[in-house]
């Protein structure tokens, strides 16, 4: 595993909108079509507490630039749990498949209607956000991490403003820890 977790993490990330709704790839259900649509994004959070010495409940807030088919900002904060280490049983060998990964949600505001939403006919400058990301094992003394991150923005089933769907990026980052 890499570095002690710390209290707080920045991450820097960059992804690609994909056609397909989270629930559809996320379940196997289809494959991933990129788009035009490109999102750049910061990323900060704090660690709340820990639930033993894996599991920590963080607060985490975002600023994304969304450009392609767009020029606009997306503004976001979730609470995040985020998990440390995946590893295969000592008897399979110990390999550590993942350093961590986490899950957030929370509310995410953007300056315009992202086009992947608008293309579905379903969109509100204000909606809920999904997280998730997959940390990558790097060695202990590693100054920064690599991060797979999901990025999804959604009405919860309809439950903001009837929206069903929404808009997913698939993306790619570093994560520092201090």
């Amino acid at each position: 595993m890499a570095a002690e977790p710390g209290p707080t993490t920045i991450t820097i990330f960059d992804g690609v909108g994909v056609l397909e709704d989270f629930s559809q790839y996320a379940l196997g259900r289809a494959g991933l079509t990129p788009t035009e649509d490109r999102i750049l994004g910061f990323a900060a959070a704090q660690a709340l507490g820990w639930i033993g010495d894996s599991l920590s409940l963080e607060v985490e807030a975002q600023v994304v630039h969304h450009h392609g088919r767009g020029d606009f900002w997306e503004l976001g904060t979730a609470l995040v749990a985020r998990w440390r280490g995946l590893a295969l049983p000592e008897w399979l060998g110990g390999l550590q498949l993942l350093d961590g990964w986490s899950v957030g949600i929370g509310p995410s505001i953007t300056t315009e209607i992202p086009p992947l939403e608008a293309d579905r006919g379903r969109f509100s400058h204000v909606l809920n956000q999904l997280v998730v990301e997959l940390l990558l094992p790097v060695p202990d003394d590693a100054p920064v991490q690599p991060v797979e991150r999901i990025h999804h923005r959604s009405g919860i089933f309809g439950l903001i403003n009837g929206i069903v769907g929404g808009s997913d990026y698939i993306g790619q980052g570093i994560q520092l820890r201090f």
